[in-house]
């Protein structure tokens, strides 16, 4: 996909048939880029939006891992391990029938206390 602009105008977008690979022109007035973020790239998440906006002149910083919320089942478990800060941590997130895994990372993890807006979620 391109985004078609003259000057600094938006005239619309150039897409890809899937079964033709050929290519055709879609015009617009606007276009909303909500391509997500760099996070998760099975989801969609591949950060080809910072290339799409870049390509229009815009000033992309770079980008840097954050922080993500993990929430336990077992409350108590996560309460007791308030505090702990682990280096070198490996997790893994499996389907249900924990054949196939849909995430993995390595990096740091600190348990927090649950936050109240999750406890009436697993009570």
């Amino acid at each position: 996909m391109q985004i078609r602009t003259d000057k600094d105008t938006v005239e619309g977008v150039i897409c890809k048939d899937r079964k033709t690979q050929e290519d055709y022109f879609i015009k617009a007035d606007c276009i909303v880029l909500a391509t997500g973020g760099k996070s998760y790239s099975k989801t969609g998440s591949s950060g080809d939006g910072y290339e799409f906006a870049k390509k229009l002149g815009h000033t992309i910083i770079p980008i840097k891992p954050s922080l993500v919320s993990l929430v336990c089942k077992q409350s108590k478990l996560c309460k007791d391990l308030a505090g702990l800060s682990l280096k070198n941590v490996a997790i893994q997130l499996l389907e249900k029938d924990k054949k196939k895994i849909i995430y993995e990372d390595f990096g740091e993890m600190l348990f927090t206390h649950l936050r109240s807006v999750w406890s009436n979620y697993f009570k």
